[in-house]
């Protein structure tokens, strides 16, 4: 071997030094992930960066790729729901973007070896599915929206006329609306 790449490689391993360290503290904890909070917490601690940062420079979109990575294929989240996540920690971020991370993520973890390490140090629960979450939130807004229509439907003076009509007159009332309703037509 030659003499300029042993000292390249053993500067690299110096460069590295304190991030092993933080890989050895971080084995020893057997933490499990299964928030994104938790995902990206962990990233910035090891990495010592706010990927939220509004930039593009090379260490941050990296590090931004493996956390987005990491939500898509080990808590399994939706693309606008990483995206989402991103929003709430303010990254302007949309599905796209976080599609195109993790598609090269890849790519980033053949250029910076830290981010493969993170990633094999990083133990995930499973048990939450954010597409069921997902359904949850769609259907209970379903609800409220049909329980806000029916409220404002229970406060109309016609509703109470109708809801008072007894049974053995309703064909009569019915028909009757039906001639009133004719009427304005005909006008």
């Amino acid at each position: 071997m030659n003499k300029h790449k042993l000292t390249e490689n053993k500067d690299i391993i110096n460069n590295t030094a304190h991030k092993n360290l933080a890989w050895g503290e971080a084995l020893e904890s057997d933490n499990y992930y299964s928030t994104p909070e938790q995902v990206a917490e962990k990233v910035i601690s090891l990495c010592k960066l706010d990927i939220y940062n509004k930039t593009r420079k090379r260490n941050y979109v990296d590090y931004r790729a493996l956390v987005c990575y990491l939500l898509r294929n080990k808590l399994h989240m939706r693309w606008t729901n990483i995206a989402q996540f991103f929003i709430s920690n303010g990254k302007d971020m949309n599905h796209a973007n976080v599609i195109h991370l993790v598609k090269n993520y890849p790519y980033y973890k053949k250029h910076n070896g830290f981010l493969d390490e993170i990633e094999n140090m990083m133990l995930f629960k499973g048990g939450l599915n954010y597409d069921q979450i997902d359904q949850v939130h769609y259907i209970t807004n379903k609800y409220n929206n049909v329980k806000d229509k029916y409220d404002a439907l229970i406060n109309k003076p016609l509703f109470n006329v109708l809801v008072n009509i007894p049974k053995d007159k309703e064909n009569e009332v019915a028909a009757k609306l039906e001639l009133i309703t004719k009427s304005w037509k005909w006008k």
